[in-house]
């Protein structure tokens, strides 16, 4: 709503209240401010105010906070969301999904399953970010960088990665790397997108891997996936 129709409609009700008490209820007030001191019609009007500005701002703390998360996906999309983590994303509805909540430390939201040898993982991480607002986002893109290198070669033999770039979703900005490496004994690619989430110290990460004989079809699923990604 516009700050200005707010402001009147507090007005309008706060000398409505102000009017009905004073004139027919016959009650009296004062209030002392920095400004000076009011008394009768004036203290009950700013009082009444005061009142239903702070009710209406919890109510608007209470709205923001348990807004929903909506998605826009393909009609051939199913969706997935979380309140939990304020995310949301889209993936096309012939593939299975496999949710994965709770089971490694409630790190990983699932897999999607393109083929025996290509999949895609989701997951979210808590890294600490909250002060973003003072660091470069090409920092706090380093520091992700660093910890997806090093989480990778904990499970990866020989991991390189051969590019990385800042790649942006539906105006949300993210790091997008592209790797390969061998993975129990199979040489694999893989793309990395992470976006970072300063409001609740939380990363999310979408992980395409894949055989090099499935890698190609595989890419464009995971565009596609990540092209729905929202978040609160």
């Amino acid at each position: 709503m516009n700050p200005m129709v707010e402001v009147s409609i507090l007005f309008g009700l706060s000398l409505l209240a102000a009017f009905i008490l004073f004139k027919y209820l016959k009650n009296t007030a004062n209030v002392k401010l920095p400004i000076g001191q009011f008394g009768g019609a004036a203290a009950g009007f700013i009082g009444v105010y005061f009142m239903l500005y702070s009710s209406y701002n919890s109510l608007e703390k209470i709205k923001s906070e348990t807004k929903t998360i909506s998605l826009r996906t393909p009609p051939n999309f199913k969706q997935f969301t979380s309140e939990e983590y304020k995310f949301g994303f889209g993936y096309p509805n012939y593939l299975r999904f496999v949710n994965q909540l709770g089971k490694w430390k409630t790190i990983d939201i699932g897999l999607i399953e393109i083929s025996d040898s290509s999949a895609i993982r989701v997951q979210t991480n808590k890294v600490s970010i909250t002060d973003s607002k003072s660091v470069s986002s090409e920092e706090i893109f380093r520091i992700i960088s660093s910890l997806n290198k090093e989480a990778s070669k904990a499970h990866f033999s020989d991991y390189v990665v051969d590019k990385e770039e800042a790649y942006s979703v539906n105006g949300i900005s993210g790091l997008m790397q592209y790797a390969n490496g061998t993975l129990e004994g199979t040489k694999v690619r893989q793309i990395l997108y992470t976006i970072p989430n300063a409001n609740i110290d939380l990363v999310y990460n979408f992980i395409y891997t894949s055989t090099e004989s499935n890698y190609e079809g595989g890419k464009k699923i995971f565009f596609e996936t990540i092209s729905t990604f929202i978040m609160n």
